[in-house]
């Protein structure tokens, strides 16, 4: 589609701070994906200054999500979704996205698991990088599917709006 493209369909900029997360199969094992280096990806960075966002860098970015790790390791699997989203809030993230639905699900769900485990709340809505698009494109919470995130978008929708 193209960043150009992309930036074509902005209707109002978003002006939230957006931490990436990329996911570890979009760009690993990157000799077999070839899509971009692992190490200095900025897709997704891309895609949210197209669209008004402003991209964070933090700490723990390059940090699996460990959801899989879950199936084996459940303390281990929720100390690494703490590392990256406490990593993304303390780089004042609005919001994470995401490419993945495996990495969806363990932070937006996972967020809550975590947030016991460690007694902190995250606040960080979770939104796929098309539903980030489709905010500044005008799409509706409902239309873009927001209404069914664990983690609730309010906030976002909140700074959107102004």
């Amino acid at each position: 589609m193209g960043i150009e493209k992309v930036r074509g369909l902005v209707k109002e900029p978003l002006d939230i701070k957006v931490a990436s997360h990329y996911g570890c199969h979009l760009l690993k094992p990157s000799k077999v994906i070839g899509f971009e280096n692992p190490f200095n990806a900025h897709s997704l960075e891309d895609i949210a200054t197209a669209v008004g966002g402003v991209p964070v860098d933090y700490e723990e970015r390059d940090l699996c999500c460990g959801l899989v790790l879950g199936s084996t390791h459940a303390d281990g699997s929720m100390d690494l979704a703490h590392k990256k989203l406490s990593s993304a809030k303390d780089a004042k993230a609005d919001a994470v996205i995401v490419t993945c639905p495996t990495c969806f699900l363990q932070f937006d769900t996972g967020q809550l698991r975590a947030g016991r485990k460690f007694q902190t709340r995250y606040d960080l809505p979770v939104l796929y990088f098309t539903q980030l698009i489709g905010l500044a494109a005008g799409f509706g919470e409902k239309d873009l599917g927001l209404h069914a995130h664990r983690i609730k978008v309010k906030s976002v929708l909140d700074l959107i709006e102004g």
